[in-house]
């Protein structure tokens, strides 16, 4: 994700368990949504609950779209 895309095609950068990313890195993922690189995708996948939830208040503050999925 820190380099060029080689054939310069958006990339995707999916991080599935949102609700573990460590406190450290919430910095960085936070920058990334309110600077979103030109062929970059985010995509956060948390289950729901109370873990994690400040890497959903930094996404929700960049007003990022929030898709909800009932089980």
């Amino acid at each position: 994700m820190l380099s060029p895309s080689l054939f310069g095609a958006r990339r995707l950068v999916v991080i599935a368990s949102a609700q573990d990313v460590k406190a450290a890195m919430i910095e960085s993922v936070t920058d990334l949504m309110r600077a979103p690189a030109e062929d970059v995708c985010l995509v956060l996948l948390h289950p729901g609950g109370a873990k994690g939830k400040a890497l959903l208040a930094a996404a929700r503050n960049v007003k990022a779209l929030e898709i909800s999925c009932a089980r």
